[in-house]
């Protein structure tokens, strides 16, 4: 009788871990389909990710490969790609209307900006977003999000370091660092807030970090131009001087 009791349990617990490692892989699909189905709708620009990996047990994960695209009329071939992100969320909120993240935390990002300071490729996906919301509050419809249609979320934590950022303008290439970026408490209240919205919410505190540093770089560049400018009107009426003295007898 003991040893029947012995298999039992070690079936039960083959079929527990089975259960859990199956719930996790689909649970895994789903984050994975949500971003790269509503991404897209949101941003108006490609978003592919390599992979998912969340626990089903202890809530936390990470997210893998993720790149997002540029709009129509932006050569580089993506605005932001990162190796990888680590997230964790309370499983107990799963099947609740609302799924509380803990953190959302981005380390070493790579960005791409092509344009001016306050008109570029983020400054564009930012406008799509923005647009996708007010689109969403019209019909009074939430975007479906990983976790089911209707779901809301609540963020208490994203953080955004070491960002490393590839400024194309004037057909230059420069390499800037801009300060990291901290959001917190993020859909605390009972309608939580929608996956547009926290997108809206971390590119527009991307941007307030960024704008300042291609401003101060666009200014530089514009003062070594009219630099090169004026030194090279200085050169030529210099050797206009030389050529008329030089045909004096």
């Amino acid at each position: 009788m003991k040893k029947i009791l012995i298999r039992i349990v070690l079936v039960l617990a083959v079929l527990l871990v089975a259960s859990v490692i199956a719930l996790s892989l689909l649970l895994d699909k789903a984050v994975q389909k949500g971003v790269e189905t509503v991404g897209p709708r949101i941003t108006q620009v490609a978003i592919k990710l390599a992979g998912v990996k969340l626990s089903i047990l202890s809530g936390a994960g990470e997210i893998r490969g993720l790149e997002v695209g540029n709009p129509e009329g932006y050569k580089s071939p993506q605005a932001i790609k990162l190796g990888s992100a680590s997230l964790a969320i309370d499983p107990s909120s799963l099947l609740a209307d609302k799924v509380v993240v803990k953190y959302i935390r981005i380390s070493a990002p790579e960005i791409t900006i092509e344009g001016t300071p306050k008109n570029n490729n983020l400054t564009k996906i930012l406008e799509n977003v923005q647009q996708s919301a007010g689109g969403s509050s019209t019909n009074q419809t939430a975007e479906p999000t990983a976790s089911g249609p209707g779901k809301k979320l609540q963020v208490n934590e994203f953080t955004l370091t070491g960002a490393r950022v590839t400024y194309i303008v004037a057909g230059q290439t420069l390499q800037l660092s801009v300060p990291d970026i901290k959001l917190t408490d993020l859909g605390t209240g009972p309608e939580g807030i929608t996956g547009g919205e926290l997108t809206d919410l971390a590119l527009n505190k991307l941007l307030d970090a960024i704008i300042p540093v291609l401003t101060e770089q666009a200014g530089k560049l514009g003062k070594q131009a009219v630099d090169a400018t004026l030194d090279k009107a200085v050169t030529r009426a210099v050797e206009s001087l030389d050529g008329l003295f030089k045909k004096q007898p």
